[in-house]
């Protein structure tokens, strides 16, 4: 959002380098100092802020146009059109959760560790979800254990008193996870 000490070095090293920068941020900092473009982007803390203007999003174009450019894309066209929808999609699934959020927050209140476990396109937003909403924000031990690996350890440590939350990816590697 502002960029970290670290974020800043590793710019500056990766321009000093020759590297093509790209910086995406939400309040301007020394990070742009070392960027070679930089684009300003919502925070999805925000209500009012769109979901096609958030860094995953922004970072998701940014991908695929290279994709693109390089490769070729055949659903490019398809996938940029799509990100009208976005907003839309992500309001309606909003509304939908925000009962089921409350009433899981209620169960887990006073859980002093929340196992989050997901793989593949999932993993991601479960690593984020751990680190960034249970742990920095609620002061909450929370492991991010990757589906594949449940078996080989973790569940030895979980029973019924243990909280935990699964995210669900569609696709070809749901029936792995």
């Amino acid at each position: 959002m502002r960029g970290t000490k670290e974020t800043i070095a590793a710019s500056q090293i990766a321009q000093n380098a020759g590297a093509t920068t790209i910086s995406l941020y939400v309040e301007k900092s020394a990070l742009l100092d070392y960027s070679d473009y930089q684009i300003k982007y919502e925070s999805l803390a925000l209500d009012e802020s769109r979901i096609e203007r958030v860094n995953s999003s922004i970072g998701l174009c940014i991908a695929m146009n290279v994709l693109n450019e390089v490769e070729g894309y055949d659903n490019y066209a398809a996938a940029m059109a799509d990100f009208a929808d976005l907003d839309s999609i992500y309001r309606r699934a909003v509304e939908y959760t925000t009962p089921l959020a409350k009433k899981w927050a209620e169960l887990n209140k006073k859980q002093k560790i929340i196992y989050v476990i997901a793989s593949g396109p999932a993993y991601g937003a479960a690593y984020i979800f751990s680190i960034c909403n249970l742990e920095e924000m609620l002061q909450l031990n929370s492991p991010t254990i990757h589906s594949y690996e449940y078996f080989n350890g973790p569940f030895e440590v979980i029973d019924k008193g243990k909280s935990i939350f699964q995210l669900l990816a569609t696709g070809k590697t749901r029936p792995r996870g």
